[in-house]
C-alpha cells in the first residue's frame, strides 16, 4: 500500500519479517488452523478406511463418500469468508469450535450396551451410531471446519497488516 501511494517502504530484514512469530497470538492462530485444516485433511483421509472397517462399505462406496465429504466442505470455505465478514471471524470460530466439539464427541462414542439401575430394577439399552448418522455428523463437522478455515485467515491481516505473508505462511505451514 505504501508503495502504491508513491512512498517506498524501507526494506526489512528476514528477522524483522518473522518478528510477529514471537507473539503467542500467532501460535494460537496456528493451533486453530491446525484443527480446522489439519484435522479436516486427516479426517478426509481416514474416513474411507473407517467406513470400510467399521460399517463394511466396499472401497468404491467409501471412496465416493470420502470425495463427497471433502469437495463440498472445501468449497464452503468461501462461505466462511462471507460469514466472517458479516458476523465477525471470532463469532464464526466460536460456532466452529462449539459445533466441532459436539460432533467429535458424538463420533467418538463407541457402540455399547448399558445397564442403568432404576427404581424398578435394571434398565438395559444399546447405543450405536448407524452409518448414515455417522456420515451426516461427519459432514456437519467438515462443513464447520471449512467455515473455520476462512475465519482463521480473516484474523491475520487485522492483527498483522504489515506481516500478512510471514504470519499467514507460518499459520498455514503449522496447520497443514
Amino acid at each position: 500500500r505504501e508503495r502504491r501511494a508513491g512512498r517506498a517502504a524501507p526494506p526489512r530484514s528476514f528477522w524483522q519479517e518473522f518478528a510477529p512469530l514471537k507473539n503467542l497470538q500467532v501460535w494460537r492462530f496456528a493451533f486453530y488452523y491446525f484443527f480446522v485444516f489439519g484435522a479436516f485433511v486427516a479426517l478426509s483421509l481416514w474416513l474411507p478406511r473407517y467406513l470400510i472397517g467399521v460399517y463394511g462399505f466396499n472401497i468404491a462406496t467409501a471412496g465416493m463418500i470420502g470425495a463427497a465429504y471433502s469437495i463440498p466442505a472445501s468449497i464452503f470455505r468461501a462461505y466462511g469468508g462471507v460469514l466472517s465478514d458479516r458476523v465477525g471471524a471470532r463469532t464464526v470460530l466460536y460456532w466452529t469450535f462449539t459445533v466441532c466439539a459436539v460432533a467429535t464427541l458424538v463420533l467418538s462414542l463407541p457402540s455399547a450396551d448399558y445397564v442403568v439401575r432404576g427404581i424398578s430394577g435394571p434398565i438395559a439399552f444399546h447405543f450405536e451410531i448407524g452409518p448414515l448418522a455417522f456420515i451426516a455428523v461427519a459432514c456437519v463437522l467438515g462443513f464447520f471446519m471449512s467455515l473455520g478455515k476462512a475465519a482463521v485467515y480473516k484474523h491475520i491481516p487485522v492483527y498483522y497488516p504489515k506481516n500478512v505473508g510471514a504470519v499467514g505462511g507460518m499459520v498455514g505451514m503449522i496447520g497443514g
